[in-house]
């Protein structure tokens, strides 16, 4: 966290929003985007947004991605380069040009994309940046990048003991949100990363080996931290509007227990990507069918998952674990392969 006092006042004088309101009226209203204005122009609007407090970050290390005209994404800056540190907590380089870390339209129009000297690339999201009604302070949460794509056809799993990984990672993370009484309330796919930054130009073998790779979840918007003495089976609020509750035929408004949505969603989202393992590990077809379509019975929690997949593994042996996957992806009961 860093709290930075400025020298004087930030100049507004240019400062405007795509509804001509200055941004300090409506810092969200400002980074939105609006289904009633083109987007194109939506984007050049944010990358301008961002751009104007370039100045402001520089002094402190940080520096803006550009966009460089009639392009559709925000670049590297020339200076400084990338950090050669790619040991935990920062992310794998598995990229071999620095395109390759461009930053796409629609995630930098409430996302600051930039480069801190020690880093390959960071973020600083609208939510997370608050500037005084005076405009003499600053207060922001840097994150560190990593890959929006653990789940990704450019990058597949070779077999299916890394299935097996990445579904133990996800359901252990989950179980420890869980403990610590916190429902993520958005899980899918994009909200999900891997330690490693690049678009997989270049093939760089075993991404996934157990002792490099790390997942993750982010985009904590949607969360609800309860107080640690709740008893997250009996919990009940009324359900956000989210597209992968939406995928689940869950629509916003009623009443429902956010930790068995979390569960829910996240198996929903692994099945796509390893249920294609189903001809090889029969079992692995009703450990999700018993959490998406056992409308009778409770949904069973991420501890309880996650010891019936460390069940299920245990019991197969070395040639089904090294055994690659049958498919690309797995959906509505068809394998799809790239």
């Amino acid at each position: 966290m860093n709290i930075v006092k400025l020298d004087g006042p930030m100049p507004q004088g240019s400062w405007f929003s795509e509804s001509s309101k200055p941004f300090t009226s409506d810092l969200e209203e400002s980074w939105t985007l609006k289904l009633d204005i083109d987007f194109n122009e939506q984007y050049f609007m944010a990358a301008k947004n961002w751009i104007y407090l370039a100045p402001f970050f520089a002094p402190h290390g940080y520096h803006l991605y550009v966009l460089p005209r009639g392009t559709h994404a925000v670049r590297p800056p020339a200076s400084p380069k990338a950090s050669q540190d790619d040991t935990y907590p920062f992310a794998r380089r598995v990229y071999t040009h620095e395109r390759e870390l461009d930053f796409y339209k629609i995630q930098f129009t409430n996302v600051l994309t930039l480069r801190r000297h020690d880093a390959i690339y960071g973020t600083i999201r609208f939510r997370s940046l608050t500037i005084s009604p005076s405009m003499d302070w600053c207060l922001w949460f840097y994150q560190g990048q990593w890959g929006a794509d653990a789940f990704s056809i450019r990058d597949p799993f070779k077999s299916i003991s890394e299935m097996f990984d990445i579904a133990e990672a996800f359901f252990e993370g989950l179980e420890f949100l869980h403990e610590k009484r916190i429902a993520h309330g958005d899980i899918a796919e994009n909200n999900v990363v891997v330690n490693k930054i690049g678009r997989y130009e270049l093939k760089i073998p075993n991404t996934r080996a157990p002792d490099v790779v790390k997942y993750a979840f982010i985009d904590f918007d949607a969360s609800v931290i309860f107080p640690e003495d709740t008893d997250v089976t009996k919990v009940r609020v009324p359900r956000g509007d989210r597209l992968p509750l939406h995928a689940l035929g869950l629509f916003p408004g009623e009443l429902c227990n956010p930790f068995e949505e979390d569960v829910k969603c996240l198996a929903n989202t692994l099945q796509e990507w390893t249920r294609n393992m189903e001809a090889v590990i029969p079992e692995i077809g009703p450990f999700f069918d018993g959490i998406l379509k056992n409308k009778d019975a409770r949904c069973p929690s991420a501890a309880q998952c996650l010891q019936e997949l460390r069940r299920i593994r245990s019991r197969l042996n070395t040639a089904q674990l090294d055994h690659p996957p049958l498919g690309s992806f797995w959906r509505d009961g068809k394998l799809f392969k790239h």
